[in-house]
Formats: C-alpha cells, structure tokens, sequence
C-alpha cells in the first residue's frame, strides 16, 4: 500500500528525517572505526587542530585524532597548523564516537624502516665494510664524483 507523503503530518516528516541522519550518522562511524582498527601501529601525519587542556587535538584524515599529555614528549611545544608525525596507539568505539589515540613517545617512531645499504644507513651508522678488505663502501671509487668527494669528506670528519 503506497502512501503520499503530503498526507504524512510535519511532525512524521521530522521523525522521518530524524532517523535518516540517525541512520548516516551510524554508518560514517562504523567506516572510520574500521578504516582506523587497520592503522594501528602505523605512522600517520597530522596537522594540529586545536588544545583541549594539555591535549592536542590533530586532524588525520577524515577525521581527528587525540595526542594525550602523557603521549607528548618533554619540552615539546606545538602550535596550531603544525604537521605532526604521529603512531596510531589504539581506537576505541565510544558512546561520542570513535576514539583514536595518537602517541609521539612510543618506542616504534624511533624506528623506521631503512633498508641496509642505503644513503641514510650509511649516514645514521657510519661507513661500513664492503666485500673487498682494501676499499671500505664509503670510500670514493673515482676523485672526480662529487657525491664521493661529499662522502669522503663526511667520512674523515667522522671518524
């Protein structure tokens, strides 16, 4: 049995309206939540939003993500706009909606993935040894090459 609308009162309408925003509202919150539960572990960049008390709220995305106090390394001083690199710690479905809990102390942001070998290796742990005893890897293969002179250079500076 179809039934008109217009026959429908205002407050019906209202009702109706109600629980189609109700129903949205819903549905954007299950998709954040499993879109974060993903995340966990994993650096993200956020932008600083706004302070609630010694809390930083950060923009992530679709939505905003919690930097508590106590996830806030000594001395560090933030201001609104600045783009944070954060760790994911934990989301929670709260009855005010998902909850993501950020970290900026939490041991994994010190570590990130180099790969053996590579230009930052070679800067974070020094020159290392090549296969061949005589000529260490960092050593400069022809005088000509400015990227070797700059390593040589950097090699005998620290060592």
């Amino acid at each position: 049995m179809p039934i008109d609308p217009s026959e429908l009162g205002r407050i019906a309408a209202q009702s109706a309206r109600q629980i189609v925003m109700q129903r949205l509202r819903d549905a954007e919150r299950t998709k954040i939540l499993s879109e974060f539960k993903d995340k966990v572990g994993i650096m993200v960049t956020g932008i600083v939003q706004r302070f609630e008390r010694r809390d930083v709220i950060l923009n992530i995305g679709k939505t905003e993500g919690l930097l508590p106090a106590n996830e806030i390394p000594a001395g560090a001083h933030y201001k609104f706009n600045d783009r944070l690199r954060v760790l994911i710690l934990r989301v929670e479905d709260t009855p005010r909606g998902p909850s993501i809990v950020l970290s900026r102390k939490n041991a994994a942001i010190g570590r990130r993935a180099v790969p053996p070998g590579s230009a930052r290796d070679r800067r974070r742990h020094g020159c290392r040894s090549s296969a061949s005893p005589a000529r260490p890897a960092c050593a400069p293969r022809s005088p000509s090459s400015p990227s070797t002179r700059t390593w040589t250079r950097w090699a005998l500076a620290s060592a």
